[in-house]
């Protein structure tokens, strides 16, 4: 069997990859002999080969079973990308259950998962598809028991200098301003949608009650070419309300229902 991991300078225990059958005790060793206790150091990439046995009470020890760990380069939490390519956020801490954060740390910053804008937003390891603008990123790391902690800041910087770095505002211009709700009627008294075509302007959206007043807003000074939109109805009476998308040129309003 193998594995791969993250490199780090904190060693590594073997323990969590292999399971004792009934009680039985395990052995680990590598090149060097036994390991007790069974840590290795993981600062170097490359592949590291063991084997490990199971003692039970009897005395009885099994036959050894090999397997080895793939060490591959840690990613730094500061990087500094080229506009459009895409960026890696990787963390190694372990969890049972993972949520990525972009710019804060509340309700209204959690990551949805979007095929073509970010992927992995329930694991350890984020991928941004075209990174378009500076940010920073957060990762919420869950344990058994419920208890969580946050890893972060995961700080990315665009470099707009970059040798073929592509401006996006002008292939974008004629793309016709549009808002897709996910879902409508909303869920959690959350709304969560996806605007089209304001990539690389000036983006404001603004959720209105039917008297026109503000519910809710977020803006956004150079918008990625699909823009994350996450407002919170919470204290606002269900109903339908009206969410408006507005660019320098262009403007569109959808209706949404709170259930």
């Amino acid at each position: 069997a193998s594995q791969s991991i993250i490199q780090s300078n904190t060693p590594l225990s073997l323990l969590g990859f292999v399971t004792a059958a009934n009680g039985n005790t395990l052995s680990f060793s590598g090149l060097t002999g036994l390991l007790n206790p069974p840590t290795v150091d993981i600062s170097q990439t490359g592949v590291l080969n063991f084997q490990v046995t199971q003692t039970n009470t009897n005395g009885c020890t099994s036959l050894a079973t090999p397997f080895s760990l793939t060490i591959q380069p840690s990613i730094p939490a500061t990087q500094t990308v080229c506009r459009s390519t895409p960026t890696v956020l990787t963390s190694i801490t372990v969890g049972t259950r993972y949520e990525w954060y972009k710019n804060g740390t509340s309700a209204p910053f959690k990551l949805t998962e979007i095929a073509s804008i970010q992927k992995g937003t329930q694991t350890a390891s984020l991928t941004i598809v075209s990174t378009q603008t500076t940010a920073s990123y957060y990762l919420k790391i869950f344990a058994a028991n419920g208890s969580f902690v946050f890893e972060g800041p995961f700080k990315v910087t665009v470099d707009y200098g970059c040798t073929g770095a592509r401006q996006a505002a002008p292939e974008l211009a004629d793309v016709p301003l549009s808002v897709v709700l996910m879902p409508n009627p909303i869920a959690n008294g959350q709304v969560r949608a996806v605007v089209r075509g304001a990539g690389g302007q000036f983006l404001r959206v603004t959720l209105l009650n039917l008297q026109g007043q503000p519910a809710g807003e977020q803006h956004w000074t150079i918008a990625e070419p699909e823009q994350t939109i996450e407002l919170s109805t919470a204290g606002q009476p269900s109903g339908m309300y009206l969410l408006q998308a507005q660019t320098p040129g262009q403007r569109t309003i959808v209706k949404v229902i709170k259930p």
